[in-house]
């Protein structure tokens, strides 16, 4: 009987439980809320992302979670009743990823110094990883902490772009660091222009990181033709609602480890522009400097790089606009008339 007797798994640890930290960063841009207002509230989108939060912490007891937003009340220590914050027309996508990488390394130092002690610690982060360098992976070891990004995202590329070089460089640490970096891009309703389109850089960093990249698709009035305007705005926001927890619950729950064994949504048409340097704008071709590799949408002044400051070597009126040379019309040879030829009627016969 004490082979079939299965109340000795109480007494067995879980060894293999390792905690998931999930960080959470919603995109506040007010401009992009103010066009959701009447299809998906922002409270709206906050207490669905509180019911997929809860949903990740229940799924383990080890697992934490972190909810950011890209404001400048909660990437700094100013008061969030300034005025310079509640007039703020931008987004600071950047900083809120720097803010999210540091809370990671914070908690996956506490988290390895409590499994293998500090001294291990300190000598595994010295200790090169697969990658090259210094410093060990965050979810290459089962001892270690397994992290992920989910950024949801309602600013065009336009407001990103000025971004470009910190978002780059957040994207490359959480590349190095194993970090997975999901997107959910919810469209602004109205023309491309307004933010129809997805987030260039957005694409790239969850490109990058083996992250999950989803369009999220807002319900249009078309549908809820039938009933009244009061009727149809509610059956809007209750469809909208619905729609994002589903995403949310249905793409993104899952840990990294889990999504080994399953095949996550993936963005097959990603779009690799870069911005320049210069002015900020998405450019399909461009100058890179050879030293630095800074991109520039036209050759700086004299022909330097604003970066390190080396001369490019641009050959000598590249750029300018070709000289069509007209060409020379050829003359006409002159034919002989008709009267001048001598035809088979103009030739005299002998008579005899």
């Amino acid at each position: 009987m004490d082979l079939v007797d299965g109340s000795s798994h109480f007494q067995d640890k879980l060894t293999d439980q390792v905690p998931s930290l999930l960080t959470v960063i919603l995109d506040t841009n007010p401009l992009a809320w103010a066009l959701l207002e009447k299809v998906l509230p922002l409270s709206t989108a906050v207490a669905n992302l509180l019911v997929f939060i809860n949903a990740h912490l229940a799924s383990s007891y080890t697992n934490r979670a972190l909810l950011s937003s890209t404001t400048e009340a909660s990437l700094s220590s100013s008061s969030p009743s300034s005025p310079a914050i509640s007039t703020a027309t931008s987004t600071h996508v950047a900083g809120a990823l720097t803010l999210a990488l540091s809370y990671i390394n914070r908690l996956s130092i506490q988290y390895t110094d409590s499994v293998m002690g500090p001294d291990q610690t300190m000598l595994q982060a010295s200790a090169p990883n697969n990658n090259g360098g210094g410093g060990g992976g965050t979810n290459t070891d089962s001892r270690q902490l397994q992290s992920r990004i989910l950024l949801v995202s309602v600013s065009p590329s336009t407001d990103l772009a000025n971004q470009y070089i910190p978002i780059m460089n957040a994207v490359f640490a959480c590349q190095r660091l194993n970090i997975p970096i999901d997107i959910l891009q919810i469209r602004l309703p109205g023309k491309a222009e307004a933010g129809g389109k997805p987030t260039v850089f957005l694409q790239q960093a969850s490109d990058a990181t083996s992250g999950i990249f989803i369009t999220f698709m807002l319900p249009s009035a078309s549908s809820f033709n039938g009933k009244s305007n009061s009727s149809s705005s509610e059956s809007i926001k209750t469809a909208a609602s619905q729609s994002l927890l589903t995403y949310l619950l249905t793409a993104f729950v899952t840990s990294p480890s889990t999504r080994e064994l399953l095949t996550p949504p993936t963005a097959i048409n990603v779009d690799f522009r870069a911005a320049c340097f210069c002015h900020r704008r998405v450019i399909d071709l461009g100058y890179v400097c050879s030293i630095c590799l800074s991109i520039f949408c036209e050759v700086p002044p004299e022909g330097v790089c604003l970066t390190c400051g080396n001369k490019l070597q641009i050959p000598e009126g590249y750029g300018k606009r070709p000289v069509v040379v007209a060409k020379k019309k050829k003359k006409k040879r002159q034919t002989a008339t008709s009267a001048a030829t001598p035809t088979a009627l103009d030739t005299p016969h002998n008579s005899r």
